[in-house]
């Protein structure tokens, strides 16, 4: 049997050496990167997370009034990062993939704070009710006209495209739904019906509170893909504000569909900033009056919407689309 020479050895005692220094540097650089996560989810070791709480939409949209102030042309990855910072702090149930998904189109332009609460407001709110829910902001390019009803449209179209194992995949289900518009209370039925659902029933503000006209159908509504079909989405003509919620509900009619409604207790909302600015669309009387309406659904609407995709971002909150239409 061969002995070990004196270099054979020390060569050993050197490779031990550097192996538990390098084990030493490698414990150390991983206690400083946990700590720095910890800090950024304002957590402790010693502390776990808060438990989770009823979402309350008044304090959702303080909270993203606080978070902003200051800010100014806050991105959509900042407004994610915060959102996401503000959510990991509480210890909520996660989504049931058991339930049925569903997806919540929103259509966008320059309404951040808006967008926070909204974000704040929902995650929260669903896992709470341990639903799998994505939401989906189409934003409008361009300074031109809002167009509320294209958005819609163009954010089906590419639902409807979207491959398997997508985050726009797997749903028959969709909410359409104003950025501003918060659910108060937990039982909100956010689910598809037999008919189209308006959600939306009472408006809460800080200074009033609204109840819906009885042929309204918008603000916050429900859709089944099949149903959508039906009407052929919404029409493409309405710019601004008003008229297309109008438009949508005869739609509804002519398709001799029965839109269902929940209980007044369930379906009230908050819109913490009612004060922001709404173009009025200044034809819309003339649009709702024109003649051959069925027409004119058969061939103004989801089938026949013009857009670009320009960006599509997946990020953590929420998927975004930018679209010309």
């Amino acid at each position: 049997m061969a002995c070990e020479t004196p270099s054979t050895t020390k060569l050993i005692l050197g490779l031990v050496l550097l192996i538990s220094f390098l084990y030493l540097i490698i414990n150390y650089y991983s206690a400083i990167k946990t700590s720095h996560l910890l800090a950024i989810f304002n957590l402790s070791a010693t502390n776990s997370l808060l438990p989770c709480k009823d979402p309350d939409a008044r304090e959702n949209f303080k909270r993203a009034k606080t978070l902003l102030q200051g800010k100014h042309n806050t991105s959509l990855s900042e407004i994610d990062q915060i959102a996401t910072m503000e959510i990991a702090r509480y210890d909520c149930s996660y989504q049931d993939p058991a339930e049925p998904k569903i997806i919540i189109v929103v259509p966008y332009r320059h309404r951040e704070l808006d967008l926070l609460s909204f974000i704040l407001h929902m995650v929260p709110y669903f896992r709470h009710l341990v639903r799998q829910m994505e939401i989906l902001v189409a934003e409008q390019n361009g300074t031109g006209p809002f167009n509320r009803a294209k958005l819609f449209n163009a954010a089906i179209r590419e639902i409807k495209k979207a491959p398997k194992g997508d985050r726009l995949s797997g749903s028959k289900c969709f909410a359409f739904h104003d950025v501003d518009k918060l659910p108060i209370n937990l039982d909100v039925p956010y689910s598809c019906a037999t008919g189209p659902r308006q959600l939306l029933r009472i408006l809460h503000s800080d200074d009033s509170i609204t109840e819906t006209y009885s042929s309204f159908l918008g603000g916050v509504t429900m859709f089944s893909m099949y149903q959508l079909e039906r009407i052929n989405g919404a029409s493409n003509s309405f710019v601004g504000w008003g008229g297309e919620d109008d438009d949508l509900w005869r739609r509804t009619q002519m398709a001799r569909m029965k839109v269902v409604k929940p209980d007044k207790n369930k379906g009230q909302f908050y819109e913490g900033n009612y004060q922001h600015s709404r173009a009025a669309n200044p034809n819309r009387l003339a649009l709702l009056k024109r003649e051959n309406q069925e027409s004119i659904m058969r061939n103004d609407g989801l089938r026949q919407v013009n857009y670009t995709l320009r960006s599509r971002v997946n990020y953590n909150t929420f998927v975004w689309l930018l679209l010309d239409v």
